[in-house]
């Protein structure tokens, strides 16, 4: 393990490298701390997961290990210490009943931990609904907004379909079951101008469960891209096999036509308008690519990090930063991230409660200056997902029920699944 003095001074002398020499130190760290924790040398544990936090003081699940590390090597006051820590994000874990914790029950303070952390759960209510779907095996991870039509477009992973709701709240097939080899869909963005849906689909097997499995192309994934009048495939663009597979996540539209797309721990992809073909953009190695958004210049690309939190990428040159964070914020779990004004908007499913953030850019768009919770622990949540921005509000799916496979990966009844439910948060400045 590198020593924490040591840590600091190459991060400080390497500033053109800022950003991936400390996600991979962090990374490292973790890794050590995880080990030692395994390993049960949970002084050790506490003492990585402690550095790792001082070079990314951003990570409230590393505080929270910090914490049950220092309870399990008998320092109490330290856990309860760190525990707090936790609490200052606004953040919540399993405080209730992580049996790590037995040893500081019955200390003094815990109990007023205990309660912030309650606190902390409670639910922030701002938005309306938008409208409901009563098809309970949708499980729709993404939604698109055609502002020609004023109707909605809703990709399903189980069902393998794109449905389109109506503005009565009336939905049917746009792309049917499985037709064109489309897979479990994700995320789906449209292009207004060019009259397109673009279509992101993944067959991941047992890992992401469909209604019509397809054993032959496990593996597989592809980028669909749909004529909006007529629902016809235009073209398809593919990715990945059995055994190499590649699963295409969200993805986002620049004004020339390119479209560039998250696919986790591969990176991002990206199809050339011009040349009218796919190919990888930017490996980022050691990271989990989800959400991702284009600058409104053209000139930049966000994407989340899920570890760590929300880089910026100049497309010109492809170098990349980390966006620098004011003190007690958590900017990582995003999934659907969006540009809105001079702000980034997050659905934060990563983290607990789940909820929906802003973050508001500096002039030179390099850091976030002030950071807003907008809505948590929404009692309609069931894996929040993605959204769009439509005028000056986020409509986002908050019950996608992405957690109702059973462990034979099959969809759990009808009368244990629920409405499927997305909503209307407005986006005014405070």
């Amino acid at each position: 393990m590198i020593p924490l003095l040591v840590v600091i001074l190459v991060c400080l002398v390497s500033p053109a490298g800022w950003a991936q020499p400390r996600q991979d130190m962090v990374s490292e760290l973790l890794a050590h701390a995880s080990k030692a924790s395994g390993a049960g040398d949970f002084a050790s544990a506490a003492r990585a997961y402690e550095e790792a936090f001082a070079l990314w003081p951003h990570l409230s699940r590393c505080a929270w290990n910090a914490a049950l590390a220092h309870v399990r090597a008998g320092n109490h006051e330290k856990g309860l210490q760190w525990l707090s820590r936790v609490a200052e994000f606004g953040t919540a874990y399993e405080i209730d009943t992580a049996k790590e914790l037995d040893p500081v029950r019955t200390h003094p303070d815990f109990a007023a931990v205990q309660e912030r952390f309650r606190r902390n759960l409670e639910p922030m209510v701002r938005s309306t609904v938008a409208f409901t779907l009563p098809q309970r095996d949708l499980m729709p991870e993404s939604v698109a907004y055609d502002p020609v039509d004023d109707v909605y477009y809703l990709g399903s992973i189980y069902r393998r379909k794109v449905v389109r709701v109506d503005r009565k709240g009336q939905a049917q097939d746009f792309v049917p079951e499985a037709r064109d080899g489309l897979w479990g869909v994700l995320g789906i963005k449209l292009d207004p101008a060019r009259r397109e849906l673009w279509v992101n689909a993944s067959n991941l097997g047992a890992e992401m469960a469909m209604a019509i499995p397809d054993t032959e192309t496990v593996g597989q994934c592809g980028v669909f891209r749909y004529d909006l009048k007529s629902g016809a495939l235009i073209q398809k663009y593919l990715a990945g096999n059995r055994s190499e597979p590649v699963a295409f996540n969200d993805l986002t539209l620049a004004s020339n036509g390119d479209v560039y797309i998250s696919a986790g721990p591969d990176g991002v992809y990206r199809i050339d308008r011009q040349a009218d073909v796919l190919a990888p953009f930017l490996p980022v190695p050691g990271a989990w690519i989800n959400g991702i958004a284009i600058a409104p210049d053209g000139e930049s690309l966000y994407f989340a990090n899920s570890g760590f939190g929300i880089e910026v990428v100049n497309l010109r040159t492809k170098a990349r930063r980390l966006l620098s964070l004011p003190a007690g914020v958590v900017f990582n779990g995003v999934d659907g991230l969006y540009v809105h004004g001079e702000s980034l908007v997050g659905i934060q499913n990563g983290v607990r409660p789940e909820r929906v953030v802003q973050g508001f850019l500096s002039p030179q768009h390099d850091r976030i200056t002030r950071f807003r919770v907008l809505e948590s622990a929404h009692p309609s949540y069931d894996v929040p997902t993605t959204g769009v921005i439509v005028g000056n509000s986020l409509i986002y799916i908050a019950t996608t029920q992405l957690g109702s496979i059973d462990q034979d990966g099959k969809l759990l009844p009808w009368d244990k699944l629920k409405d499927i439910v997305v909503l209307k948060l407005d986006l005014s400045p405070p």
